[in-house]
């Protein structure tokens, strides 16, 4: 099968690692394989990629699927207050005169924290979500926010949290920039430091499709027309985000055991420990990660899991 190559078309591709899934929920949906980088543009990919109708059946149907899954959040209007999204906001109003600002899409918003957030603090902006999954972002109505609205507006402010990474091309998620014409786009993607060692050290690459360096989501940006404001690494170190991700996988296999397997003495009992653990950080903080100055979400730089800018269109003055 030839390599489907989602940006720039280059020949000069090689395969770096197979494809691992986080379930077997996943395992079940997903095609792909393998995951390759181009040497050209360092884009990471992975191969091969699944089709629309298999991507919307996913995201309607298995991601958040289950009142356990550890992608689901259960009652997400019960958050009043997201840290991950302040600190996103921090940087947007560090860069971005508000007074400017009279709407804003969010693309893949997935709960919608980050335009509830701006929504509470310019409550008079008109505010646009695209997500396919309907259970994450069904509710955001009640904030005042258009869910998929039927004919493309035009926007000041687009902002894409962890959403780009699952499309299985750039091409098809700045076309909706391009449609939506925004002054300025806010996106923030996993680190995938150039497919790097310590980057495949990860225990799964599910679901994501896309996998971006500081140095590839530059040249996708610029090749759309976009120039970096500012763009840098923040959230917690590439070493504790393989730890994260395999505390978590461990989650989804003990669930799997738990639903598939029998409801045996030894199973219950590593399921309950590590489900009473995530109800306990979920109650304590709304996004249970690492604390202490190495993981700030207000600090930028170094080998950090999440990449983070903000960028204005080629020519214009930044003022």
């Amino acid at each position: 099968m030839a390599v489907q190559r989602p940006f720039c078309f280059s020949t000069n591709v090689s395969n770096v690692s197979p494809y691992k899934v986080s379930s077997e929920a996943h395992r079940a949906t997903s095609i792909c394989s393998f995951l390759y980088l181009c040497a050209d543009c360092r884009l990471g990919f992975a191969h091969p990629m699944p089709s629309a109708d298999n991507l919307r059946y996913f995201y309607r149907n298995v991601y958040r699927s289950g009142f356990l899954n550890p992608y689901r959040i259960n009652f997400p209007q019960w958050i009043e207050y997201s840290a991950w999204a302040d600190s996103q906001l921090a940087l947007i109003e560090k860069e971005v005169d508000w007074s400017r600002i009279k709407s804003v899409a969010d693309i893949g918003c997935g709960y919608g924290f980050l335009l509830r957030a701006m929504r509470k603090r310019q409550q008079g902006i008109k505010a646009f979500a695209f997500e396919e999954d309907l259970y994450a972002a069904g509710y955001l109505g009640q904030y005042g926010i258009t869910l998929n609205p039927p004919t493309t507006p035009t926007v000041d402010l687009c902002i894409s949290s962890h959403s780009l990474e699952h499309y299985t091309s750039p091409h098809a998620f700045f076309e909706l920039i391009r449609k939506l014409s925004p002054r300025r786009l806010f996106i923030e993607v996993p680190n995938c430091d150039g497919l790097s060692n310590e980057f495949l050290k990860q225990p799964y690459h599910s679901p994501h499709l896309l996998f971006f360096s500081e140095q590839s989501l530059l040249r996708v940006a610029e090749d759309f027309g976009w120039r970096p404001i500012q763009i840098a690494t923040t959230g917690w170190s590439l070493e504790d985000a393989v730890a994260l991700m395999s505390l978590q996988q461990e989650y989804i296999l003990r669930l799997e055991q738990f639903t598939y397997m029998g409801k045996t003495i030894r199973t219950m009992k590593s399921f309950m420990k590590i489900l009473v653990k995530r109800l306990i950080s979920s109650l304590i903080q709304s996004d249970p990660k690492p604390q202490g100055p190495e993981h700030d979400l207000y600090r930028y730089g170094g080998k950090r899991f999440c990449l983070r800018g903000l960028f204005a269109p080629l020519g214009d003055s930044l003022v």
